[in-house]
């Protein structure tokens, strides 16, 4: 139609990230679907799995707002701790591959273990995740965001001073 505005823009697509994440989706139902993995109801699961991921990723991105801009030099022993914490995550072994040494006691300790380990049993075992495990998790992650929340509401007017 002449004269009328297009409302349609750049700002009404989702991030890039979300398509590049949609894009790797596919290809790995397609890769899992071809290896014989064959989806089951506990998939039904894996929106409780990414509501814990997002109170995981909220409290440690509140604490690491704070922490960055009151110690910008943290970014860098950041860094380091993320790659530690690739092998600390049990993401191409399962926990038992571990035994019961130190190695497994750190991984017990790591948040992100237990995302993995309830998307592994949901999505190859088919398993249900426990209702206990789900509402524990869920009560850390809660827990902890409430902490983090409130320390950056400690904080968040002597950060505007250091940005």
């Amino acid at each position: 139609m002449p004269g009328s505005v297009n409302r349609w823009s750049i700002r009404h697509l989702p991030a890039p990230h979300t398509i590049d994440f949609l894009i790797a989706m596919g290809f790995c139902v397609i890769a899992a679907y071809v290896s014989g993995v064959r989806p089951s109801s506990s998939v039904l699961f894996l929106p409780c799995v990414l509501i814990l991921q997002f109170l995981l990723v909220s409290w440690v991105s509140l604490l690491l707002s704070c922490v960055f801009v009151l110690a910008r030099d943290i970014e860098h022993i950041y860094q380091v701790f993320l790659r530690a914490l690739l092998f600390l995550t049990p993401v191409f072994y399962t926990r038992s591959f571990l035994g019961d040494g130190l190695a497994h006691y750190l991984v017990v300790l790591n948040p992100l273990a237990h995302m993995i380990d309830l998307s592994r049993s949901i999505l190859l075992d088919g398993a249900l995740p426990s209702g206990e495990r789900l509402l524990g998790l869920l009560l850390v992650n809660g827990l902890l965001v409430a902490i983090a929340f409130r320390l950056f509401k400690s904080f968040e007017p002597r950060l505007a001073e250091y940005v």
